[in-house]
């Protein structure tokens, strides 16, 4: 039973790290749609905010992740 659950536990962090690499990954061209859907900017001036917000590290650790999820939900509602 214990190697069930060691299994299932490593499975369970490595898709979690996946999910993370991928946000990661992807956090600028998301935080360009996330600035363009916020603020209604046009693709370099939102370009330009998510450079400077990249540049400050605590302000990109949660402001990243933030604009991230928020360029996913304008994905999401371009396509609907």
């Amino acid at each position: 039973m214990k190697n069930g659950l060691s299994s299932l536990k490593s499975t369970l962090e490595a898709s979690l790290g996946g999910m993370f690499l991928t946000l990661m990954f992807f956090q600028l061209p998301l935080s360009v749609l996330g600035f363009m859907y916020l603020f209604d900017m046009v693709w370099w001036q939102a370009g330009i905010a998510a450079l400077i917000m990249s540049g400050v590290p605590l302000i990109n650790i949660i402001g990243g992740v933030a604009m991230s999820i928020l360029g996913v939900v304008s994905l999401i509602s371009m396509l609907f």
